[in-house]
């Protein structure tokens, strides 16, 4: 597998895709790819974060299974990368 600039890879365990229940498994699979596919560029952090708000923040009961979440993505080019910084920097 090669990864081009600003291209991320994602793996996780199946907690991650059940953790709203088995009957809502295949909406929460294509909302997570949906959502990766919005994230081009970011660094991994800002994916793993994007992916928890999506994922859990819509639990209402408790996660029974493990949950892991595996982000690496190829360097995006330096001057994107000071970009990123400093739109976190000033909140944006």
């Amino acid at each position: 597998m090669q990864l081009s600039p600003g291209d991320s890879l994602v793996i996780f365990t199946d907690g991650l895709s059940e953790a709203e229940g088995v009957e809502q498994q295949e909406k929460a699979l294509a909302a997570l790819k949906e959502k990766v596919a919005t994230l081009h560029g970011v660094e991994a952090e800002e994916v793993v974060q994007a992916i928890e708000d999506l994922v859990l923040s819509d639990v209402d009961t408790p996660v029974t299974d493990d949950v892991t979440l595996v982000v690496v993505n190829r360097n995006v080019p330096l001057q994107k990368a000071e970009e990123n910084r400093l739109d976190r920097l000033s909140g944006n």
